[in-house]
Order: structure tokens, then sequence, then C-alpha cells
């Protein structure tokens, strides 16, 4: 398994885009918790977005990617938009970003990490990422914004 751990905000890059989008968040969450997906404008982040990976909650607990970035594709070597989490993924990848969507949505606030990415032939390249939880219903964290781009990105 790549190498994958929990960081704390501080230790992102400042100007990484894990870092500019997790100021922005700060600001939003101060409005209101769970930060409603109302209060996100994707013209607020225009240099994120392709960074971005949002993924939605469905039945049984499975998550759907709604949105992949053009440099997440690029990354990737793949498009996992209208995939489900966990698919082309390793077991093991997919059950850390379970577990990690899981605290995200239990308890409101972002979880922060370094890894290298789970792609066979692709694990050398080092990234930081960022797990933004949101509501669309207004009651619970139903969608997760993932910002992840390679370390030395700023």
């Amino acid at each position: 398994m790549p190498h994958f751990k929990h960081i704390q905000p501080s230790q992102v890059a400042p100007g990484h885009p894990v870092d500019q989008f997790n100021l922005k968040w700060v600001e939003m969450s101060q409005q209101s918790e769970p930060v409603p997906w109302s209060a996100f404008s994707p013209m607020s982040v225009p240099k994120i977005l392709p960074w971005m990976l949002l993924l939605e909650k469905h039945a049984a607990a499975k998550y759907y990617y709604r949105v992949c970035g053009s440099s997440c594709e690029q990354l990737f070597g793949q498009s996992y938009h209208g995939k489900y989490l966990g698919d082309g993924m390793p077991d093991e990848a997919t059950r850390i970003r379970l577990k990690e969507f899981e605290q995200v949505e239990a308890s409101g606030k972002p979880l922060f990490s370094e890894a290298n990415l789970p792609i066979s032939g692709k694990e050398f390249i080092e990234v930081y990422r960022g797990a933004f939880g949101f509501s669309h219903s207004g009651d619970s964290i139903d969608r997760i914004l993932v910002v992840i781009a390679p370390k030395d990105r700023k």
C-alpha cells in the first residue's frame, strides 16, 4: 500500500490548492454547520476547480463521483466522473477513504493527508489531500469535496 498519513492543515504548503481551499472553507464554516452546499460558489475558487473531486453520498453509504476536475483526470490518468468510490481503486485505498469520509461526516471538520497515489505506475507521485464536508440536505453531510494535487503544486 502506498504511503498515506493524516496531517494538520498547517502542514500543507502555503499556496497549495488544498491550503487555498481550506481558507475558503474556514470562511464558509463560520456561517453555518454543517456547511450548506449553497454556500459554495465555484467562481470563488476558479484556480482550484481543476483539482477538485465532488462525491455525493448515495444509498448504502456509497459515494458517487459527480465531478472530477481536469487536473485530477490528468493526475490519475483517468476520469472518475460517473463512477463510485472504489471503482478501479485498490481495496485498502478505498477502505481508508471511506473511513476518512465517515470521520468528516461525524465531525463536520475537514481531514487533511499526504499520500502517494494508490494507482499502479503512479505510486511515486506525492500529494496533499483535503476532504471537506457539505450538506445539500441541510441536516447532515452528504457531499464530500476533495481537493488533491501534487505536493509541489502552487
